[in-house]
């Protein structure tokens, strides 16, 4: 469903930085924003370490990407996690190749006064304890109004049946209780962020 937003509004928690391949110093948050910041709000304030004891930092699975994809090596990445009752599900949804693609609301891009994502962006998709599982890379963006998603988007996004109908259902909560976080309200006019996106990169477990 949806990614957690690399939020600026609690930099006082934690910074956010781009990342590059020989950058040491790297951040739980990106700072594109992403759909349902607010959860990784509300976990930085739990204290939940996005890095700890993980078979695969983001920093280790994307210096294995580019030992295998040497020419993005001077190429920003971002990583995070996805902003929903069970993002560890959608990260192996992302794995196993049923979602490629996400939604994200458009005024978390205006209220904390981030890029849109762009095409040819690389991704790293994390578990919720922090273990990275697999590099993505952007293939299209579009924003639309919440009502115009199309339903090859709502297939795409691989959730519940994958109908219209259950993304609208799902999607309309979620934005709306991310939304209170900033004291914003959802609209079915709302502007959303629509992602899409291939995996690039997984890494090979047992070795």
């Amino acid at each position: 469903m949806l990614k957690n937003h690399a939020v600026e509004l609690y930099d006082t928690m934690a910074s956010t930085k781009f990342v590059t391949s020989e950058d040491t110093k790297y951040s739980a948050f990106s700072c594109r924003a992403r759909p349902c910041g607010a959860f990784k709000l509300r976990c930085a304030r739990m204290g939940m370490n996005y890095y700890g004891g993980n078979t695969m930092t983001e920093k280790e699975m994307w210096a294995a990407y580019i030992r295998e994809n040497p020419s993005y090596k001077e190429q920003c990445y971002e990583a995070w996690c996805y902003s929903s009752k069970t993002p560890d599900l959608l990260a192996e949804l992302t794995v196993s190749g049923a979602k490629t693609a996400t939604a994200s609301a458009y005024p978390f891009y205006e209220y904390e006064k981030c890029e849109l994502p762009k095409v040819g962006e690389h991704n790293v998709i994390l578990r919720t304890n922090g273990e990275a599982v697999c590099v993505i890379k952007t293939t299209r963006v579009s924003v639309v109004p919440f009502m115009q998603v199309s339903a090859e988007h709502a297939y795409k996004e691989g959730e519940g049946d994958r109908s219209l109908t259950y993304w609208r259902t799902v999607h309309a909560q979620a934005f709306a209780d991310e939304l209170a976080e900033i004291h914003m309200n959802f609209s079915e006019d709302m502007l959303v962020v629509c992602q899409e996106f291939q995996v690039v990169f997984l890494p090979i477990k047992g070795i």
